[in-house]
């Protein structure tokens, strides 16, 4: 793996370079902006002790770039500048040198993770089983990182949520195979993977916010596990008036419960929430051990101004919000339970 270093291209402020990925017979580099908008960069290479260095392009106007045709398992340095119109021919001076190696050509890959969830507590990152492998390890950076960090090196299953991240700014995760299950040394025959797509966070929007109160405003389910609304950030979420003593909400519930599993085992970002109408706090947590999904605190004094935001006059009452937070149609038909009804959803769409 390449090592970060810090450079100054364009305007004397100190940046660093590093591996967005590498592979046997390419290296993709990332590095931070110059603070000149609008800067065009110059990338050089070279490899190993040789002392010319070879333009991969001066041309380039993001802060990425690939390149292709190395040799496998080889080093090579890689160095970055910026024009500087306060220069004498134009260009910053170049950054340090970036030093990495790329892959032996027998070396194995697993597949890019994929992200599940990005929402406003965290992102869940997801990807497949490589043969013969016993635990994992995950490394993430982010656009304002200057290297890779690991999030576990010694997760056995094949999902994994990190918290604590800052919002609005982009997430890019890898993985590679720790141990293996036979012995055998992970790190001699793995690589790192290629990087997940860029993941953001999301906000709550201030429609949602009008629902729950707060960001932090706490969800519980049936297993006595608490969330926050911010959870429910970048999904498409569908908020469900119903009550125990409500016999069409008693024929409703399984149906909604029958939908929300096959999407949520098609891992599509959806979300339901109830706001329950049940006259005791009993009568609320029966309900809710039905259900699949949290529910508002049955003491939230929001359960009320929800029902009025959402304009319930009978239930039950379910109404959908698209993965912006915003608000699309209500009162929902069973007939409109199904995955067609949720792509337009999640393309803020209204079903059909």
């Amino acid at each position: 793996l390449g090592k970060a270093v810090k450079a100054r291209p364009g305007g004397g402020e100190m940046v660093s370079i590093v591996d967005q990925d590498i592979a046997d017979v390419s290296v993709t580099l990332a590095w931070e902006a110059a603070p000149v908008p609008e800067s065009r960069y110059e990338v050089q290479l070279r490899e190993g002790d040789s002392d010319e260095w070879i333009c991969v392009s001066d041309k380039l106007q993001s802060t990425m770039v690939k390149k292709k045709n190395l040799k496998p398992g080889t080093s090579y340095s890689a160095r970055v500048r910026a024009r500087d119109s306060s220069a004498q021919d134009g260009w910053g001076p170049f950054s340090g040198e970036f030093a990495f190696s790329t892959l032996a050509d027998s070396s194995k890959r697993m597949d890019a993770p994929e992200i599940l969830v990005a929402d406003g507590e965290g992102i869940t990152v997801t990807w497949k089983e490589a043969p013969g492998a016993a635990t994992y390890e995950v490394q993430w950076r982010s656009d304002q990182h200057s290297s890779w960090e690991v999030a576990s090196s010694t997760l056995k299953g094949t999902a994994v949520r990190k918290k604590n991240l800052k919002v609005g700014v982009a997430h890019y995760f890898r993985v590679r195979p720790s141990s293996l299950a036979d012995g055998g040394d992970a790190l001699a025959t793995w690589g790192m993977s290629p990087p997940s797509q860029a993941a953001v966070m999301s906000s709550l929007s201030p429609f949602l916010v009008s629902i729950f109160g707060s960001p932090d405003a706490k969800l519980v389910n049936n297993a006595g596990k608490e969330a926050t609304a911010k959870s429910l950030a970048g999904q498409v979420v569908l908020l469900y008036a119903s009550a125990s003593w409500c016999g069409p909400c008693r024929q409703f519930t399984p149906q909604l419960v029958n939908w929300y599993v096959q999407m949520k085992a098609k891992k599509h970002p959806v979300e339901i929430v109830l706001i329950s109408a049940d006259r005791d706090v009993k009568s609320f947590k029966q309900y809710l051990g039905h259900m699949p999904w949290f529910a508002m605190e049955y003491g939230s004094d929001y359960r009320e101004v929800a029902m009025g935001t959402l304009k319930v006059q009978g239930i039950p009452h379910l109404a959908v919000c698209g993965r912006n937070g915003a608000f699309i149609e209500d009162k929902i038909q069973p007939h409109q339970l199904n995955e067609t009804s949720l792509m337009r959803w999640l393309q803020g769409l209204k079903s059909n």
